[in-house]
């Protein structure tokens, strides 16, 4: 095992054939006296990843290039996780940072009507999470659009 060989291996990423660009780590290991390269790929956030011009696909033990219906789905999944920056979650931020009378007669008189708003019966977190002021009940996190009121 050489670096010259951990150096091809590692080149792997830049050459142009796999889009987008995988972030990867290439070490070398010894295994029960062996010497090995070890090739960690992490999944890409945005798929679909192409590797020369063509979307492979796993379909149970035999891969395949992707139909159109496939890469229309990979697709939709990076729609998904490419939010706006407003709809982002802000780590360091929890509900006790927001103001509930802030929102409640501010933002939500604004944007729903009086009948809606009387007949609600919402906690004060699933209106938040219904306007997607916070990620979800499970996990309260305010996002940025709320930190923008």
């Amino acid at each position: 095992m050489t670096d010259e060989l951990l150096r091809q291996l590692a080149d792997i990423r830049g050459d142009g054939n796999i889009l987008p660009l995988p972030t990867m780590t290439v070490e070398k290991r010894v295994l029960r006296g062996a010497n090995m390269a070890v090739i960690t790929v992490q999944p890409a956030d945005s798929p679909p990843v192409r590797y020369k011009g063509r979307i492979w696909i796993r379909t149970g033990p035999r891969r395949d290039t992707a139909s159109k219906q496939d890469e229309r789905i990979l697709n939709e999944k990076r729609r998904y996780r490419d939010l706006p920056f407003d709809l982002r979650p802000v780590s360091f931020a929890s509900l006790s940072d927001l103001s509930p009378p802030l929102f409640e007669s501010e933002f939500l008189t604004a944007a729903l009507a009086p009948d809606v708003l009387e007949a609600n019966q919402r906690s004060y977190e699933e209106r938040l999470s219904s306007s997607r002021m916070i990620e979800s009940t499970d996990r309260p996190v305010p996002r940025f659009l709320v930190a923008l009121l």
